[in-house]
């Protein structure tokens, strides 16, 4: 099993406030000197992979599926019924949809990895169980668009092709918003 070796950050508190995080290991400004023992903490590669910073991953990687699916349907709104920016949007968006793929499927990773660390709820598991779903939704999406983005290469982009990838955008994004909108209650639900 691979681990990864890592500095430990502790936060002292006085007087029941919160106080700024103090790094304990040599190297950094205002370490303290700890037992050798305790200054680092071996940490396996599936939580190493699954932080950003200490950070649950999943948090931050889903809200580029939330923005950039979205765009990605505004510019294939555009795509399919402007000429003339047609030529201009053709790779953006393939780009769009191919990084918003690649998040998705992170974004149900470490979803998943974060679902083990959380006590179960009602609301989590709706949300995981759509959010299985979404990626496969997205991956729709972009195989569509690598389609008409070949098709329309050539010049050869009709009427039912462009109809195509406005419903797999649709699709794609519907679901996605659905997925967030299920994660903001399960997070936020009980406030």
């Amino acid at each position: 099993m691979l681990n990864i070796v890592s500095l430990r950050c502790q936060a002292s508190q006085t007087a029941g406030r919160l106080s700024a995080p103090r790094w304990r290991g040599s190297g950094h400004p205002g370490a303290s000197v700890g037992n050798p023992t305790e200054e680092l903490r071996v940490i396996p590669l599936e939580e190493f992979a699954s932080t950003v910073f200490g950070l649950p991953l999943h948090p931050l990687v889903v809200h580029a599926v939330v923005v950039l699916i979205p765009l990605a349907l505004v510019v294939a709104v555009i795509v399919a019924f402007s000429d003339s920016w047609r030529e201009k949007l053709a790779l953006p968006l393939l780009v769009l949809v191919v990084i918003s793929t690649g998040s998705a499927f992170l974004a149900k990773t470490s979803g998943e990895s974060l679902q083990e660390m959380l006590p179960g709820s009602q609301a989590i598991e709706e949300h995981a169980e759509l959010g299985d779903l979404a990626p496969w939704w997205v991956l729709l999406f972009a195989v569509v668009t690598g389609i008409w983005y070949w098709r329309q290469r050539s010049g050869q982009v009709a009427w039912w092709l462009r109809g195509l990838l406005l419903l797999a955008g649709l699709a794609a994004t519907a679901v996605v918003l659905r997925v967030g909108h299920l994660g903001a209650i399960a997070s936020w639900g009980d406030l």
